[in-house]
């Protein structure tokens, strides 16, 4: 796949941790009008994506609990720190 491809994958999946970590920390004592939040594959189905490019969930909850960072080497490898 190409470097842009990752790229996407991995801002697409910084935003959805960011969404999750965000929403989880919030807990179910939030205000009435927010919805519970959704699963990963939940989120999945939800995203939009262009003609030709694909989204991969390639980890979650629990593999992933609190991620704190993450980056892309120079051979497109996504690392997270936890």
């Amino acid at each position: 796949m190409s470097r842009r491809l990752f790229m996407l994958i991995g801002l697409t999946a910084t935003l959805f941790f960011v969404v999750t970590v965000n929403s989880r920390a919030q807990g179910s004592d939030g205000p009435p009008d927010h919805p519970p939040p959704l699963s990963p594959e939940e989120e999945l189905k939800r995203l939009k994506v262009a003609d030709g490019l694909e989204i991969k969930l390639v980890a979650a909850e629990p593999q992933v609990a609190q991620p704190l960072s993450i980056c892309f080497d120079d051979r497109s490898r996504m690392w997270v720190l936890q």
